[in-house]
């Protein structure tokens, strides 16, 4: 969530003033701040760490996927 809140800080201090009132701009900013962050630590830790850490990471990013879509759905239901 820590992603979020930088990246939403972010777009409202910078993005919002190259591109103001651009609505699909916002849409495909906070999809990519929603879906990006474990995607990088699964690749790590499947080269790097036994498979009993590889399951947790498996599950972790099963669970971080899930509440991305959940958020977008919500902030799709909000802004929309």
């Amino acid at each position: 969530m820590v992603s979020v809140a930088a990246g939403v800080s972010f777009k409202l201090l910078f993005l919002d003033s190259l591109a103001p009132g651009f609505p699909l701009l916002d849409h495909a900013f906070y999809t990519l701040i929603l879906q990006h962050g474990p995607i990088v630590l699964l690749v790590y830790i499947g080269q790097h760490r036994p498979l009993e850490e590889q399951i947790i990471a498996n599950n972790a990013f099963v669970l971080h996927m899930a509440a991305g879509i959940v958020l977008f759905f919500l902030y799709m239901l909000v802004f929309l």
